[in-house]
């Protein structure tokens, strides 16, 4: 999820080669945001026109690079659930193995099974 946000705030400065622009929101100055290490010494401030609606438009590497990591978060969040499901099944696992263990040792026949 942050990395999406980041990816909408930024991500059309990047790909309009304006890396080292910020846009400034909230009355900071540029020399505040420099000081308190929030964006590189190097960077400038962005013009006016690129803070309008013009930087709303997306190209079509923008879209795509878009489309791509909601699928990558999907596949990811499909990723942990399908891990927490196996730890469980393995826990599980775990679990029948030493109550048939158990049972075995009950009825005396552990040595039988464990022999082999």
């Amino acid at each position: 999820m942050i990395w999406l946000a980041v990816l909408v705030a930024y991500g059309p400065q990047w790909f309009n080669g304006a890396e080292k622009c910020v846009v400034l929101e909230g009355g900071a100055t540029l020399e505040q945001v420099v000081r308190d290490g929030l964006v590189p010494a190097d960077s400038v401030e962005c013009p006016p026109s690129a803070v309008g609606t013009e930087s709303l438009r997306w190209s079509l590497p923008q879209v795509l690079v878009g489309i791509l990591s909601v699928f990558v978060l999907f596949f990811s969040m499909l990723a942990a659930a399908e891990g927490s499901r196996c730890i469980l099944r393995y826990r599980k696992y775990q679990s029948d193995i030493r109550d048939h263990r158990a049972l075995l040792h009950k009825y005396g026949r552990a040595d039988e099974a464990f022999a082999s």
